[in-house]
């Protein structure tokens, strides 16, 4: 039995069945640009509610060898209490020649195809009954402001979130740090360095 298996992955691969990872890398490629630690403001509007102010902390990047980009987020509300927790996944189709987001919050799930425009990218799908459409965009500054407008039924679209995000300060590299005490009642000084990162 284990040898008949064997004998069908070596087939497979014979016969090209194994993904083309090096298209799908160099495609995602162009999706370098909000990779890194960002820090959020947004303000949220749910559906005949007040808006809500919130911080979130968000952080993009590849796995699974480059063929794969994660966007993790995570909202506070102004006192603290945990707002939301999302993953979203990027990856990219050869055989279409398509790019895909799927993204998951709150047990609600949604799948769409992803546009890429000069400035970032767009995407819109379906969330139960409503349609959910997003636009991202990354100013001259750096800076990524994101949009997402719901529309349910025959309403008409509704703005439900906009997001204004600043990269996280970093201190990326290795540092030299002097750590140093001076001597005080009868008790001797001292001085160190190490080396960080």
């Amino acid at each position: 039995m284990t040898t008949r298996i064997l004998s069908f992955a070596w087939a497979l691969a014979a016969f090209g069945a194994q993904p083309n990872v090096a298209v799908q890398r160099e495609a995602l490629k162009k999706l370098d640009f909000p990779v890194g630690k960002w820090s959020v403001k947004a303000t949220v509007t749910p559906a005949l509610a007040q808006s809500l102010k919130l911080t979130a902390k968000q952080e993009v990047q590849f796995k699974n060898d480059g063929t794969l980009l994660t966007i993790e987020s995570a909202g506070q509300k102004d006192h603290g209490e945990n707002a939301f927790e999302s993953l979203a996944m990027i990856t990219y189709d050869p055989a279409n020649s398509s790019y895909r987001y799927n993204a998951i919050r709150d047990g609600q799930h949604v799948s769409a195809e992803l546009k890429l425009t000069p400035e970032g990218f767009d995407w819109s799908g379906q969330l139960a009954a409503a349609t959910i459409s997003s636009s991202l965009r990354i100013d001259e500054k750096g800076e990524w402001h994101e949009t997402t407008v719901l529309a349910i039924g025959s309403a008409p679209p509704q703005t439900a979130l906009e997001m204004h995000m600043r990269r996280a300060a970093s201190f990326d590299g290795k540092w030299m740090t002097t750590v140093s005490c001076e001597a005080s009642r009868g008790a001797l000084g001292y001085s160190f360095r190490l080396r960080v990162r």
